[in-house]
Parts: C-alpha cells; sequence; structure tokens
C-alpha cells in the first residue's frame, strides 16, 4: 500500500481530487486499486489520500539479477492527478520505488545543516570539472548533444573551431565557488547568518558580479550524509518511535521521509538579456546527488534532484551554435541519444534541453521588499527575506525518499556557454550593473531525517511465496453520495452526485469507469427507452445535476480493461416545493406584434388587461386557455401611450404541483393527487 499526500500549489482551491495511478514497469506485477481519492484540498494545503494505492511487486530478485543492496533495483509508477478543471494529463508524477531491500541497524535521528558561517563547513569537495580540458580532445563528451561538432545533425557542426571549455587554458584551472562575505563588494548577503555560498565573478563596486562563460564547476559535501529509515515522530522529526505514544504529545510515530531545502537565488543569462525564448537559459545550475557505499566508494553516477516545491524553472536553448557543456560523471556524454537514429539531436543529461535547470529564482539585485513579491520564476514562492544584504530568496524543497537507508553525497554544478575567447559576460556586454549575470547565491542547506550511522543494507531474503497475487477483476456496486445531502428545497437547485468505489471493487492493471442516467422510468436501470444518458463512461466519478422534480439516477461502473466487470447503482434525489409559490412558467416572448409565445403546451390560465391600471390589478379579461404554446394579441391596440400587460400561470388544477412530473391532471405520470390541498 501507497499512502500519497498532495500539497496544492495551482493558485486556486481543489476540488475532485484524486490520483490514478498507473505502471508499464515489469518489477510492477499489478496494481490492484489505481484510484485514491482525497478530500478538497485549500491553496498551499496539503491532504493525505483517503484510501491508499494498492499494488503486487513482481516476482524480483536483486541477488538473482547479480546485484548488491548499493546498486539501481527500482520499479516506477506513474502518478495522475486529477482535479475539477485539471485532466490527468496536466500533473503527472513519477514515483520510484526501490526493490527487494532491507535496511537493518540502530538509527539515531538527526538533521545536516550548513549555513556557511565557518568557511565552506560541510562542502569541502571542489570539483574544478572543466581543469585541463580546454581542447578539443579533452572536451570530448562533456557538450550538449545538439552541440556537438562531430554530429551532422548538431547546431555547431564544423562552425565551431573551439568547441571546448575555457575560453583559455588558464581559465579552466580557475574555480569560482566562493563565499559570500563582507569583503564582497556588495557586504555579503546570507539567509541566516552572515555567510552563504556563491558561484560568480566579483567584479567590486559599482559594477556587482558577472559569470564565467565555457565553465563546468561543482561543489560537493566531502563527507556522506546517511540517511534514515526508520521511524520518527512527526513534527520534531529528531525521536524515533515505533507507535504514536513514543512521541510528544499531539505528534504521531511517522516512516522517515528525509527531505532536502535550500534558500538560494539565483540569476544567469537568459531571455531576459539575450535572444532566448521565454523559459529558456543560456546557463544552467543543478542541484545533484549521488549514492557510496559505507567506505564512501561511489557506486552511482551523479543525479539531479527534481524538487517539489519551487523546482527547475528554466531549460537551455538548443538553436545556438555556441556550445554549451555537461558533466560526463552523469552516466552520459554528447554521443548518448533518446533516439540513436540518423535526425537524432537531443539525449540524456544533467543539464542541456530537455532537462530543467535553475535560472531566475528568487531575485539577485535589489533589497528585500515584502510588498514586490519578487521571486523571479519560482512557481510557489513565498519572497523570504534574507538576514543580511540584497535580495530575495526562495525555499526549494527536493524529495530524499528514494534514498532512504542510504548513504548520499550532494553538489551544487555550474555551467555556461561559450563565446570565443571571451572568459565572463561583462566582458562580453559591458552592462554591469545588471541583474542577468549575476549568479547563485546558496545557504541554509538542510537534509531532514538523517541518521548519526548508516543502515546495514542487504538484499531481501524473505519467503514471500504465500502472498496473493493478482487477484481477478470483481465490480461491486459504488456507493452514490449527493452533495449538498438531499432533498433539494427547491426545483432546478444544482447538486451533485458523486460515485465512491466499493472496497470490493478490483481492477487489475485497470481503473473504474463510470456512467450516469437519469432513470426516466424509475426502474434501476439505465438504457431503457424512457431514460436520459447524462455522461458516457469516464473516469470522472463526479456527476452535476439540477433536477427540477424529484428524479431517479444510475451509474454505471465497469473496469475499463474488462467491460464484463460492471456494476450499478441507484439513487433519488428528492425536490420539495417551496411553500409560496408553484411551478415555473416557461418564459414568454412576443416574436411580432401579432402573438406573445412559450415553450412546451402547458395548461395554461390567462389575465389581461389595462397597463395604465396595473396597479389595481383588475384584469380585463382571464380565462383557461388549455394545453397551448401561444396567445394571440392581434385584435389588442392600445390607445396612444397606452398598452397592455398579460399574465400567465399554469393551471395546477386537480392535485398537481411545482415538481410534478406528469399532465396537470389528477393521476398523471409522477401525479401526487391531493398534495395542493395540503401545502398552506
Amino acid at each position: 500500500e501507497m499512502s500519497l499526500t498532495l500539497r496544492n500549489v495551482r493558485g486556486e482551491a481543489l476540488t475532485g481530487v484524486q490520483v490514478i495511478a498507473q505502471s508499464d514497469d515489469p518489477r510492477i506485477d499489478c496494481i490492484v486499486d489505481a484510484v485514491s481519492g482525497f478530500p478538497d484540498i485549500a491553496l498551499d494545503g496539503t491532504a493525505t489520500a483517503v484510501t491508499p494505492v494498492r499494488f503486487r511487486v513482481a516476482d524480483v530478485d536483486r541477488a538473482g539479477a547479480g546485484l548488491g543492496p548499493y546498486d539501481d533495483f527500482s520499479a516506477s509508477i506513474q502518478i495522475f492527478v486529477q482535479a475539477d478543471g485539471y485532466s490527468p494529463t496536466e500533473l503527472v508524477e513519477p514515483i520510484v520505488l526501490p526493490l527487494d531491500l532491507d535496511a537493518a541497524g540502530t538509527a539515531t535521528p538527526t538533521e545536516f545543516f550548513e549555513g556557511f558561517e565557518s568557511g565552506f563547513g560541510t562542502f569541502g569537495d571542489f570539483q574544478n570539472l572543466d581543469a585541463g580540458l580546454a581542447s578539443e580532445v579533452g572536451s570530448d563528451g562533456y557538450r550538449c548533444q545538439y552541440n556537438d561538432p562531430d554530429a551532422i545533425t548538431s547546431n555547431s557542426y564544423g562552425a565551431i573551431p573551439d568547441c571546448w571549455l575555457g575560453s583559455s587554458p588558464s581559465q579552466t584551472d580557475e574555480y569560482y565557488w566562493a563565499l559570500s562575505g563582507v569583503a564582497d563588494s556588495d557586504g555579503g548577503r546570507a539567509f541566516s547568518g552572515a555567510g552563504s555560498l556563491r558561484f560568480n565573478i566579483d567584479l567590486g563596486s559599482p559594477q556587482g558580479f558577472t559569470l564565467p562563460l565555457a565553465t563546468l564547476e561543482a561543489i560537493a559535501t566531502s563527507q556522506p550524509i546517511d540517511l534514515g529509515w526508520e521511524r520518527v515522530c512527526s513534527s520534531s522529526r529528531l525521536i524515533g518511535c515505533s507507535i504514536d505514544a513514543d512521541c510528544p504529545m499531539s505528534e504521531t510515530c511517522v516512516s522517515a521521509a528525509p527531505q532536502l531545502s535550500i534558500k538560494h537565488q539565483i540569476s544567469v543569462i537568459d531571455s531576459r538579456t539575450v535572444s532566448a525564448r521565454i523559459g529558456r537559459s543560456a546557463d544552467a545550475g543543478v542541484v545533484q546527488a549521488r549514492i557510496v557505499d559505507p567506505l564512501g566508494t561511489p557506486v552511482g553516477e551523479w543525479t539531479n534532484l527534481e524538487a517539489s516545491i519551487n523546482g527547475y524553472d528554466q531549460q537551455r536553448e538548443d538553436n545556438y551554435q555556441n556550445c554549451m557543456f555537461d558533466p560526463i560523471d552523469d552516466g552520459s556524454t554528447e554521443d548518448d541519444y533518446f533516439d540513436p537514429g540518423f535526425g537524432a539531436r537531443l539525449g540524456p543529461s544533467s543539464t542541456c534541453f530537455p532537462q530543467g535547470v535553475f535560472g531566475n529564482i528568487g531575485d539577485t539585485f535589489l533589497p528585500f521588499d515584502p510588498l514586490a513579491n519578487r521571486v523571479g520564476r519560482a512557481e510557489d514562492g513565498p519572497p523570504l527575506e534574507g538576514a543580511v544584504g540584497d535580495g530575495t530568496w526562495v525555499e526549494s524543497t527536493f524529495d530524499l525518499s528514494h534514498f532512504r537507508g542510504r548513504r548520499m553525497e550532494l553538489r551544487f554544478l555550474v555551467t555556461s556557454l561559450k563565446l570565443s575567447t571571451v572568459a565572463n559576460y561583462e566582458s562580453l556586454f559591458n552592462f554591469n550593473p545588471d541583474p542577468g549575470d549575476d549568479g547563485w547565491w546558496i545557504d541554509d542547506v538542510r537534509v531532514t531525517d538523517t541518521s548519526t550511522t548508516a543502515a546495514t543494507l542487504s538484499p531481501d531474503v524473505k519467503d514471500n511465496s504465500a502472498l496473493p497475487g493478482c487477484p481477478s477483476c470483481v465490480a461491486a456496486a459504488p456507493t452514490l453520495i449527493q452533495t449538498p445531502p438531499p432533498p433539494a428545497i427547491a426545483p432546478a437547485q444544482p447538486a451533485e452526485l458523486v460515485a465512491t468505489p466499493a472496497t470490493a471493487t478490483v481492477c487489475p492493471n485497470g481503473i473504474p469507469l463510470y456512467r450516469f442516467w437519469l432513470d426516466g422510468d424509475g426502474n434501476g436501470v439505465g438504457g431503457d427507452p424512457a431514460d436520459t444518458l447524462l455522461r458516457d463512461y469516464s473516469d470522472n466519478p463526479r456527476m452535476p445535476i439540477a433536477p427540477a422534480a424529484t428524479s431517479d439516477y444510475v451509474v454505471e461502473t465497469i473496469c475499463n480493461n474488462d467491460a464484463s466487470c460492471s456494476a450499478s447503482a441507484t439513487t433519488t434525489r428528492a425536490v420539495q416545493c417551496p411553500t409560496s409559490g408553484g411551478a415555473l412558467f416557461p418564459q414568454v416572448t412576443a416574436p411580432d406584434d401579432l402573438q406573445l409565445v412559450w415553450g412546451g403546451s402547458p395548461a395554461t390560465i390567462f389575465a389581461r388587461g389595462d397597463l395604465g391600471l396595473v396597479s389595481a390589478l383588475t384584469p380585463l379579461t382571464s380565462g383557461s386557455l388549455g394545453a397551448v404554446s401561444s396567445f394571440d394579441i392581434s385584435g389588442d391596440t392600445p390607445l396612444p401611450g397606452g398598452g397592455f400587460w398579460y399574465l400567465f400561470r399554469e393551471d395546477t388544477a386537480g392535485g398537481a404541483f411545482c415538481n410534478s412530473g406528469g399532465g396537470w391532471a389528477s393521476g398523471g405520470i409522477g401525479e401526487q393527487p391531493g398534495r395542493d390541498a395540503a401545502l398552506p
């Protein structure tokens, strides 16, 4: 079972929220319950699923596949989030689950934090990745696929003779990660304390900062971070627990869910400064992680961490001849493509298009203003004021649950494009002080749910043969809920039918679909000649209604991958009559000066009078018209300045009233004889 929690960052309250889980990963045998419902979620609010997603892992064997506990052996499940006004294809989140792995040991909960108040602190691994690579041979593999001078489909094929890192050999040996402090031209800046980490070149006052060109550099933690795996108390997360009673009052015992957060502000060259499309940049900053074994030896490649809050805001331009660069310690080079056939020009990378990158988050240039909302392209915000210096900070958050129980290294990486032998953007544009090339400041790097000791990881050897296999399709009648609850206080009041699948409904590797009928003959079966189809099969279990009379409804449910697996349910929407009124007469219109007309042919009573004496409400003529749809006014010729008034209502004789479903005579279909007499 997988219980999900959602945070609403869509800019409005969300209703009708549910998730649909799907997977074509061979390591997932079947998804038993793919649909998980949620309560409504307020803006910036969170909600936990009412029911979990249930799935069965396939018969996998990590050791049998020749893999150890530190090799990647995982399954992927796609989570489609659906809400009123949003289709499932708009909101997709991948969930990656490590498989066939046990973690053992005694975890003492703690927290990793680096605020750069004592130098670089725990970030002591200075990775000058471009050092010594200022040549065609040295930079081979480090370019983006669409800038490979050896590829005929590349933007840079035969056009750039010096498509390699660095504006000069000496520049590749320089290292641009530094500490922000009082010695800087801006006096330093920090979210908390007095120091932070920065990537840029300080030009001095008043020019400020600029970025180097043709650069590929990172800074990483010098010691692994041990991520927790056992249960912790929900608020402090620094207390281990087995049950809720082990935690302080009002806290619950939850599974460790490590999370990385950083406070940062970044501004690199993008559409604000150069000819680039909106949301495209020339340079990039990313956050990466790498798994290491108990001895600290890397056992995987550096991979990008995807932020769940204030994520990557840009992609790098892929139509420049100017060369762009990317690391090769991420498991890919410029020769790797998504499509290896002729014409391929895009491939896997850490920073090249279509990978998301940081480019314009927060504000690097102006003093903080609480009313200005200077968050750049940050999707979620909010703007945060620093303790020292200029700028507006934003917090980005990364889910590390995938790495639970493992040892992890963390790094920040920056890369920029090349323009001949130009060393930095100020030398190119001579435009500073300008915020476009200010660089990246990072502070308050925090990882929650860490441990003072590393877990001992091993392939799982438990015998799971007795566990049940994937079930057969089983359909049970859904529960039909009316919102607001019945009865309706008057005709045509809006309401909603919500069909919730019964616990016995199972659609292995599928989802339930719903079809709604207005049950005209009230026999509890949809599709009869007297019935009206309100909506054909869809994955939406909600149906808006506004009945004018007490009405019966049928909902049918089937599994989308097995039409024979079906069930149905019924409900009646009772509609009360207002005590102060009768049936609503159709709208009356005058298509010409000869007649008044209305829709339908109700049994009609009329009155007609002098418009000048309307306050007396004394009719000139009145009577019963029978079942008609028009009234002849061709003989009504008012005096100059005068006019006539006309009043029509339905003839409710015979006991019919308000929301009757039949004729106007007593005993018609849906009649309730004598009801009129019982009303006040």
